[in-house]
């Protein structure tokens, strides 16, 4: 298959003869495509012309119109070209079957010149699968894209799918990073501010997201069936025989490799089966996988194991410094150990027509059922998304409808489901989206069987749930989990002490924001005994559970209590290596203060100039908050110096 004219011109144009041969495999890789362009010319001394003086969107624009073959090469190429600001309006590839579109020109035309294609409004696309539903909606959005400044293509298989297609969308259009409630009320000011977007949902759900309900703009849905709340349903009827054997036809020509007759077969049956009422369809698709290498095989068995959302193949990639488990099928073995290997086996799936390329994103459909798919693919992926996210700072939004899947899974074991969940929840709690954290907990403690392991671990996993019910301002849901995780403490005669400090120390923490003084200062002195027999009093850990010991000392009248509590800390962690300063900072004022409070500003004056001078040396920055307040209470307190010495 040859290239555009065009493209070929462009590619000539803008990319370095040194540079060309490289770029355009990377290009045609990310098409999922293999071809040899022989077109390029040779070495040229330098640029043609600068990459600011070639009208690539009117150069996309006139490919898509005329060329509408090589639309997975030009979008791919499109985003190597423009920035994301500038590519808004291109539509990625949604289906690699755009030479199909057999059958449905009629339809095609009348829907192009329908007021709610026109003029805006929620068009509805449904019919049986295989009857070209995407393939229709894909060539109106095509079609929008030279109109429209904003064309957004959702996977809507999944709800959490779709969340991450709409959190790139808040990206791209350059929304700051938030947690989601903050996202969705963005995407819903700015879709019903304007009416310049076309937004195409694959496999919509039931329940729109809010964001979209917009009487402004065009969207389009995809299903099964019609949906009353739509202004236009329109049905697409299974393709005629003709057509179906035409769309065959296309499609084993237009993706096969001459010399691979087993692939030709493969797309050939797999189009029949999709496309028409095929009395054995399994069985059929059955045979389009079997035409396969071993290595496409293994990773088509492997895929099945994921969500039906866009999959980011970051999440296919072992960890070289990890060994393989064992004992792993040799297919399974070289899809882990070589990329290359891995890369050609995805590349494959998709000139098959099983799969294809959304960006960075492999899209699959449907795969037919089969033994291959189970056992070891299933384990495999799991540990896959272990390792994946013991490497990540964050949990990706692309990640999580394949995270959520794996780790409810009961092909899985039941420790790897746990660790999944539990990883994904703290993920979560360290960006700060607590409410997402506690639904990873709750999946992790129903993940627990009876095994001696799961019970140790019960009570951590209870502590991790606490601190994101607090996060999320569920006091009286956390206490309740706090108290539980105190319970199987105490209730094990083997249970490690110092995992049962830092419960006390969670329960208090709950109980002091309730005001129950009282109760949260017998669990945080009962908390700071343990640790200053286990870790001494130079330790961090021992100095924090002293400062909240004095915190409620003080809040119940207790100022020599609240003073020997801090003055245990001050000295504890000035021990500490490395110093923590900060926290050091923080106990040092809360005696300054006392102090004051207690009549004593010649001896509050020392602990607050120290206090400053860590704050500085931690920050360096006369103005920052922290610095600014301590330096605002050592100038009070110099006042107050000043007047007693005026005075006397």
């Amino acid at each position: 298959m040859m290239l555009a004219p065009d493209l070929v011109s462009l590619l000539n144009t803008v990319v370095r003869s040194e540079e060309r041969w490289r770029f355009l495999r990377r290009v045609l890789q990310d098409a999922g495509e293999r071809q040899t362009p022989k077109r390029l010319t040779g070495a040229e001394p330098s640029w043609a012309s600068a990459l600011s003086d070639v009208p690539v969107p009117e150069l996309l624009a006139q490919l898509r119109a005329h060329a509408p073959q090589e639309l997975a090469a030009i979008d791919a190429l499109a985003v190597g070209l423009l920035p994301a600001s500038e590519r808004l309006g291109r539509v990625a590839p949604v289906a690699p079957a755009h030479l199909c579109l057999v059958g449905r020109a009629e339809m095609l035309d009348s829907l192009l010149a329908h007021p709610a294609y026109r003029s805006g409004g929620h068009l509805h696309l449904y019919g049986p699968r295989g009857a070209g539903r995407s393939l229709v909606a894909s060539q109106l959005a095509r079609q929008a894209a030279d109109r429209v400044p904003v064309v957004v293509w959702l996977d809507g298989r999944t709800r959490d799918g779709l969340a991450a297609g709409l959190h790139q969308l808040a990206r791209d259009l350059g929304f700051p990073v938030g947690a989601a409630q903050q996202r969705s009320r963005q995407l819903e000011a700015w879709f019903g501010g304007r009416g310049e977007w076309y937004v195409v949902i694959d496999d919509a759900p039931e329940v729109l997201p809010t964001c979209l309900q917009s009487k402004k703009g065009q969207l389009v849905t995809i299903g099964t069936a019609p949906r009353p709340e739509a202004h236009v349903n329109v049905v697409l009827p299974p393709l005629a025989a003709a057509a179906r054997s035409e769309a065959v036809r296309r499609w084993s020509r237009g993706r096969a490799q001459p010399q691979s007759s087993e692939l030709s077969l493969a797309v050939t049956v797999r189009i029949a089966a999709a496309s028409a009422r095929s009395p054995s369809p399994v069985s059929t698709l059955a045979a389009a996988i079997a035409a396969l290498s071993k290595e496409a095989q293994s990773m088509a068995s492997l895929l099945r194991c994921f969500s039906a959302a866009p999959l980011p193949f970051s999440l296919l990639r072992w960890p070289n410094s990890v060994p393989a488990p064992a004992p792993l099928d040799e297919a399974f073995q070289s899809l882990l150990q070589s990329e290359r290997i891995c890369r050609a086996a995805v590349s494959e799936l998709v000139r098959a027509g099983w799969a294809h390329w959304s960006d960075d994103l492999l899209v699959f459909g449907e795969w037919p059922a089969g033994d291959a798919e189970l056992a070891v693919p299933h384990h495999l992926a799991a540990l896959l998304v272990v390792h994946a996210l013991h490497a990540s700072e964050e949990l990706p939004l692309s990640w999580i409808p394949h995270v959520r899947k794996l780790s409810n899974d009961p092909t899985v074991p039941s420790h790897i489901r746990r660790a999944i969940a539990a990883r994904a929840g703290r993920l979560a709690l360290s960006t700060s989206d607590p409410h997402f954290a506690v639904e990873w907990f709750q999946g992790a403690l129903a993940a627990l069987d009876d095994s001696t392991e799961a019970r140790a671990a019960s009570s951590g996993l209870l502590n991790d749930l606490g601190v994101a019910w607090r996060r999320s301002g569920r006091l009286d849901e956390a206490a309740a989990v706090f108290r539980d995780a105190l319970a199987l403490d105490e209730a094990s005669a083997d249970a490690d002490p110092l995992p049962a400090a830092s419960t006390r120390t969670n329960l208090a923490h709950i109980l002091r924001e309730q005001g129950n003084m009282n109760a949260a200062h017998d669990l945080y002195r009962a908390a700071h005994a343990a640790r200053r027999r286990l870790l001494g009093d130079a330790h961090v850990q021992t100095g924090a559970v002293a400062i909240q010991l004095g915190v409620t000392a003080q809040a119940l009248g207790d100022h020599s209590g609240a003073r020997a509590a801090w003055t245990d800390a001050i000295q504890g962690l000035c021990r500490c290596r490395p110093m923590p300063r900060l926290l050091l900072a923080k106990v040092l004022q809360m005696m300054a203060r006392l102090s004051m409070r207690e009549g004593l500003p010649a001896e509050a004056l020392p602990l607050a100039q120290r206090a400053y001078t860590l704050l500085m040396s931690e920050h360096d920055d006369m103005d920052h908050p922290s610095v600014s307040v301590v330096r605002d209470l050592v100038s009070g307190i110099d006042r107050q110096l000043d007047a007693r010495s005026a005075d006397s």
